[in-house]
């Protein structure tokens, strides 16, 4: 009886002196691997295979890409106008940081206020709302806040391809197609150089646009909106160029932006 004791009391004293964490670790290991090699995978991606996640806002993006690359006829939309007689034009930009008002060396891709709260309005995330709006890519931005800005009319244009629907600012949308002949012989070195540097801003975008990290530029006047809204047409876009000089009139935080304020009462 005494010998059964001690055995007993000696088996207790090994099960003590075992290192139960590393007997939990060398077991899952041994669980897992196995389970690995019949999947082809090693162990550390199997196990990122559960801990990874379809993300919809990803995917719907990736998709946007795709979607604007291929201009079709319905891109050609109504735009918003900004006419003659409107000398200075106040716009908005989703931005992290205030831009230079002067002697920038890079352009500033706005839309017109009003616009862009009406599509945003009441949305019950602000952030993801307007990244959608405005064809920007899916993060978490706490950073992110809207500028209004003024800038003269003769310092913006219109992001379309073909060069002529971008320099005017009342054309009611941007042209589909190509004009069978973009200058006649006769065009000046002015004209030539223009129409050079618009092209190479074209290239430029759809260059940098269209690969998977990249935006869903249109070339057609307006956003891409990536949600899940019919025609995905999201607000007029304009560019500030980068020699133009603005002037900050305030800033808003994306929700301050999209809140609904109620009609005054008459």
């Amino acid at each position: 009886m005494s010998d059964v004791g001690g055995g007993w009391r000696a088996v207790r004293g090994a099960v003590r002196t075992i290192d139960w964490a590393l007997v939990i670790v060398v077991a899952g290991f041994v669980v897992v691997a196995p389970v690995g090699v019949l999947f082809g995978r090693d162990a550390t991606s199997l196990l990122g295979l559960f801990a990874s996640r379809p993300n919809p806002a990803r995917t719907a993006y990736a998709a946007s890409i795709s979607a604007a690359a291929v201009k079709r006829p319905e891109y050609v939309v109504p735009l918003e106008k900004i006419p003659p007689s409107m000398a200075s034009v106040e716009v908005v930009t989703l931005s992290t940081r205030l831009p230079p008002t002067t002697n920038r060396t890079f352009d500033i891709w706005v839309s017109l206020p009003s616009q862009l709260r009406a599509a945003c309005a009441g949305a019950a995330d602000p952030v993801r709302r307007l990244q959608e709006i405005l064809g920007m890519p899916p993060r978490e931005a706490k950073d992110q806040f809207l500028v209004q800005l003024t800038v003269p009319r003769t310092g913006l244009f219109r992001p379309c391809a073909v060069k002529s629907g971008g320099d005017d600012l009342a054309a009611p949308n941007c042209p589909l197609d190509f004009p069978s002949e973009l200058l006649p012989d006769s065009a000046d070195e002015a004209t030539v150089r223009a129409e050079y540097k618009h092209v190479e801003f074209v290239t430029r975008q759809m260059w940098s646009s269209y690969r998977p990290d990249g935006y869903p530029f249109t070339g057609m006047g307006w956003t891409y909106d990536w949600s899940n809204v019919p025609n995905h047409v999201g607000v007029s876009e304009f560019i500030v160029r980068r020699g133009a000089e603005i002037t900050v009139i305030g800033t808003k935080t994306p929700a301050e932006f999209c809140t609904v304020t109620a009609a005054p009462e008459k």
